[in-house]
Order: structure tokens, then C-alpha cells, then sequence
């Protein structure tokens, strides 16, 4: 049992079942399902008119037909607004009742496509990385004994003299992010709130009308135009109060603490600014600004530059109130390649790149 990241097709895999991303009516689910069905044959739009339709963050189960797979699960998952609206939640609902489904027919092995393109237009680094913790807490949280194929699709991916060396690199990381990732509390409960939520059909809800959420919430159903498209506006319940974020102000600012590693490292500014790629413009402004807050990852790009090795990476990072992840893969990713001493910006970004991920 465990999550396998593959480059690949899934429509080519030896699986008991394969994931695909549909509309509620079975239908018009982007490239993926263009694939499966393709694939599959005529068989598979015939019999897919005689079970329904499929609810926002359900799942429905046909043959696999000319597929080398047994069975095909069908799943609605919610378009991508701008994360306000619980997107998140629902399209964790899809792997989780995907994966159900998976374990009701016996299946031991599942290959899942990344969520993302198609009609639910999902943020492919968000989509992944839902993907990934909600197969993780199936296997440790509701103990599913499944072996799972997450497929990445990385569209731009060029295979050429490099590409089982290339291959290979992206084999050995994926074993890192396995070996490294920790599905943190607050995701577990984000996940359990998913396995709660109510799939919907969009076709019933010709007005504006409300969900109750597990967490006691209120979730409303928009209609969205002429092809009756819906947007998930979430309610929020009454916030807590916030801490003072003056109680996480660091022991000594970012700009002091870069300073500090430069002079540490016998570099000059010039040098280290050139190598995180940035130019004199904004390594003055750091300079003169004692209070300077940077971007998490502009912090990563000076460590790089500097030769920092994991440790002091993290101190820098803590210096400008951040930390690298173990439940983040973008986080984990730079890990592996700060421990492997693979310190340009232009190292990162292509190991980000063959996954798929935005660069830092």
C-alpha cells in the first residue's frame, strides 16, 4: 500500500481502476476524459447514459470497456474561483469518494490524474497537493489497503538525449517526498470535513441556494450564466479572535540576519544578489529597510545564493517569519535539493518544473 507519483497516461496503465474528471452529466471533462473515452470506445458514452448524473464531489463507477483498467470512476469536481469558496474541501470530496468507491469493488490498485485542467481549471500546484495529502490520509487515517498511482501531467515536459536521466531524478525525488511528507492536524481536519460535505447537483439548483457544512458553516450555490456553471461562495461561521501578530516577531529582522550570512560567508552583496537572481535595485531596498518583509521564497532564492545548508536555511527563513514545510511538496522539493547540494536557482526551478510546480 502507498502513493506512487508517475509521469504518464492513464488511459495506458494495468490498474484495477482509473480516475476521471467529469461534468455532471458525464460528459465534457477536458483532455483527461477526452482520453479515457477515446480509449475506452463508444461502449463507454452508451453506458454512461444509463446511470445518471454525477454530483459536485461525488463519484460514479462504469467498466473500464477498451481500456487495460477493469473499471473507470467518474467524478464532478467544483470550479476553481479564487479559493475563497471552499474549492478545496469539494475537490478533496472527489479522491475521497473516488478512493471509496476504489475499495467497494475490491480494487487494490488506482491510478489518479491530477485534478486541475478541464472544466474545474484548478491551480495545478494546489490541485497536487490536495491530491497527494487526501491519498495519504486515506491509506493512514481510514486505513484503505490500495496501492495508488497519482499521474502528473506536465504538458511542456520535452523528452529528448537527458530523459531517463531526467527519469530517474524525478524517481528519486518522488521516494524523497514520500519518505519526508507529514500531513499536518490542520489538513486531517480539513479532510474530515471533506468526507462530510453533501455532493450536490448543480442541475437542481436553479437559484441561489444554501449547504450546511460539517464545520456549521453555510455554503452557497451560484448559478453561473446560460450553462447553468456554479461558484461555491462559503460563509464563514463568527472568527475567532487572532493572536497579536506582534507576539511572532522575530528575534532578529530578516535584513540583519542576511547581512549577517553574507559577511559570514565572505561574499559580497553583489555576488549574492546576481546568484539568487535578483538585481542592485532590490537588494537596496532590503538594505535600507531594517523592517524589510520578504516573500517566503525570495528568502529561499538569497539561501540558495548563499550556500546555506538546511539548518541555516531555516534560520534565515525563521528570520522573516517563514519555514519549509513537511507538508508542502514545493517545500519538500527544495529540501531535497538544499540536502543534495543542488544550490542554483536555476536547479530548483527545474526540478519544480519536472513536477508540474510554479518556480520560486
Amino acid at each position: 500500500m502507498g502513493v506512487d507519483f508517475i509521469i504518464g497516461d492513464v488511459t495506458t496503465l494495468q490498474a484495477d481502476a482509473v480516475v476521471n474528471v467529469i461534468n455532471y452529466e458525464l460528459k465534457d471533462g477536458g483532455l483527461v476524459n477526452y482520453a479515457i473515452h477515446r480509449a475506452a470506445g463508444p461502449e463507454l458514452k452508451e453506458y454512461s447514459g444509463t446511470i445518471g448524473a454525477c454530483p459536485v464531489g461525488g463519484a460514479k463507477l462504469t467498466p473500464g470497456f477498451n481500456l487495460p483498467a477493469n473499471y473507470i470512476i467518474h467524478t464532478v469536481a467544483p470550479l476553481w474561483r479564487d479559493g475563497n469558496e471552499q474549492e478545496e474541501k469539494w475537490l478533496a470530496a472527489c479522491y475521497l469518494r473516488s478512493l471509496e468507491l476504489a475499495a467497494k469493488y475490491h480494487c487494490r490498485k488506482i491510478a489518479i490524474p491530477v485534478i486541475c485542467n478541464g472544466i474545474s481549471d484548478f491551480p495545478f500546484g494546489k490541485a497536487l497537493q490536495i491530491a497527494y495529502d487526501t491519498c495519504q490520509y486515506c491509506l493512514t487515517e481510514k486505513q484503505m489497503a490500495l496501492d495508488i498511482l497519482l499521474v502528473l501531467y506536465v504538458w511542456d515536459l520535452r523528452y529528448n538525449a537527458e530523459s531517463e536521466r531526467a527519469a530517474a531524478m524525478f524517481n528519486i525525488v518522488a521516494e524523497y517526498v514520500n519518505t519526508n511528507h507529514q500531513l499536518e492536524e490542520e489538513k486531517i481536519e480539513m479532510l474530515r470535513l471533506a468526507e462530510g460535505a453533501k455532493p450536490y447537483l448543480p442541475e437542481k439548483a436553479e437559484y441561489p441556494r444554501e449547504i450546511m457544512m460539517p464545520d456549521g458553516a453555510t455554503l452557497t450555490v451560484f448559478p453561473q450564466g446560460a450553462n447553468v456553471r456554479y461558484s461555491l461562495r462559503y460563509v464563514r461561521p463568527k472568527e475567532k479572535e487572532l493572536p497579536d501578530k506582534n507576539e511572532f516577531v522575530p528575534e532578529d529582522p530578516f535584513t540583519k540576519k542576511l547581512l549577517r550570512y553574507i559577511d559570514a560567508k565572505n561574499m559580497t552583496a553583489p555576488m549574492v544578489y546576481s546568484e539568487a537572481g535578483y538585481d542592485r535595485k532590490l537588494f537596496s531596498k532590503i538594505q535600507s529597510d531594517p523592517e524589510y518583509h520578504p516573500r517566503k521564497y525570495t528568502v529561499v532564492r538569497f539561501a540558495l545564493a548563499l550556500k546555506l545548508n538546511e539548518e541555516e536555511t531555516e534560520d534565515l527563513l525563521n528570520a522573516a517569519g517563514f519555514a519549509l514545510s513537511r507538508s508542502m511538496i514545493t517545500d519538500i522539493l527544495i529540501k531535497y535539493c538544499i540536502t543534495n547540494d543542488m544550490r542554483s536557482v536555476e536547479e530548483v526551478n527545474n526540478i519544480l518544473e519536472s513536477w508540474g510546480l510554479e518556480t520560486i
